[in-house]
């Protein structure tokens, strides 16, 4: 996509990318675009569902990665207006917080709900919160998680530690 838009682009054109993960089509972007054309990451926190009846007090994460000063002003500005509360991040930033946040959520929502636990008549708090975490997680997109999974540099380290935690657990429970 990137290679067949770029004869369309003219110097100053913004080509923003809106995905879960950052760095990597950051990274596509910065070695396929010409120099020229200006780079935005970003990423709102809501979609149709949420942001149904308006923007505010929604928020989105911007990473800028080649922007002037006065464009990334003017696009904070305007996003501002619309209600939104913004964020500036790093590409690498945002990628590790997705996968500390989202990723994780839905990794340990997803092996929960794997495990076939059930809802009890009576049981605690933390343990229908810990049911509600896995039903989200298998209601949501399987693609997201997949890609966080793929393109996050993060996520394989992030399991790798889950892995080890829950191995040292059971090993004191031994």
């Amino acid at each position: 996509t990137l290679r067949r838009i770029v004869p369309f682009l003219r110097p100053g054109s913004l080509v923003a990318v809106v995905c879960s993960v950052k760095s990597l089509p950051v990274r596509w972007m910065k070695s396929i675009l010409p120099d020229n054309v200006h780079v935005l990451g970003t990423h709102p926190f809501f979609g149709p569902d949420s942001a149904g009846h308006g923007l505010k007090g929604h928020m989105i994460v911007l990473c800028p990665v080649r922007l002037p000063a006065r464009r990334l002003a003017a696009t904070r500005r305007v996003l501002a207006e619309e209600g939104l509360r913004v964020q500036i991040m790093k590409p690498e930033d945002h990628d590790r917080m997705m996968t500390e946040t989202i990723f994780l959520t839905q990794y340990l929502g997803r092996a929960v709900s794997g495990a076939g636990l059930r809802r009890w008549p009576v049981t605690t708090p933390s343990y229908v919160n810990l049911l509600g975490i896995a039903e989200v997680a298998v209601h949501d997109s399987p693609q997201l998680f997949h890609d966080m999974a793929v393109y996050s540099s993060y996520s394989g380290r992030l399991r790798r530690k889950v892995k080890r935690a829950l191995s040292r657990v059971d090993a004191r429970l031994r």
